[in-house]
């Protein structure tokens, strides 16, 4: 059985020979590091070397906000630093090691930013789409890599996470669920 056809099985859960064994992100800068002072050489291929079945190949479409926010720093706070991130958040990052961010602000809160936001998601926007889209597709249509559509965010409850923090849009499902499924369907 082909990755392809165990994933696409995995999904209409059907019988397959084996899981799936993917890593989406795969280890951080840090861990490599480490890993390579424990002795793994630099030509070691960590993805080959745990068993990992391929990655999915990704066609880059942009599914959030378009165009997205301009990365910015706004404020050094020594070891770290605070920035908006693409998907319009305010975010605490440390400077010189990739752990996850904190948060602090979201760019949407009230229906107002919702209404405000809600035009970047355009799907007909220029760009969203990559300009070699039916070449890409061509190419893919031939092979027999599992193909992702779209860049991160992605999935309904991580874009709303994304755009609202968990606390916020948990909140929304139970008070506001007409407004979720707005924000879903859009």
């Amino acid at each position: 059985m082909t990755n392809r056809e165990r994933i696409l099985r995995t999904f209409r859960c059907e019988p397959v020979d084996r899981l799936p064994f993917l890593c989406e992100f795969g280890p951080w800068q840090e861990t490599l590091v480490r890993w390579e002072s424990e002795g793994m050489t630099p030509a070691w291929n960590w993805r080959d070397g745990l068993g990992l079945d391929p990655a999915p190949l990704l066609v880059p479409v942009e599914l959030g906000f378009y165009p997205p926010f301009p990365e910015e720093i706004l404020e050094d706070r020594g070891d770290r630093v605070l920035r908006r991130n693409r998907h319009g958040a305010v975010e605490e990052r440390l400077k010189d090691a990739s752990s996850p961010p904190r948060p602090i602000s979201y760019p949407i809160r009230t229906r107002e930013d919702w209404d405000r936001l809600r035009e970047r998601l355009d799907p007909d926007s220029p760009g969203r789409l990559p300009a070699h889209l039916d070449e890409l597709a061509a190419d893919l249509a031939t092979g027999d890599r599992v193909t992702r559509i779209g860049k991160y965010p992605y999935g309904f409850f991580g874009t709303l996470r994304e755009w609202m923090g968990v606390e916020a849009f948990l909140i929304a499902c139970l008070d506001d669920p007409e407004w979720v499924l707005e924000m879903m369907a859009t």
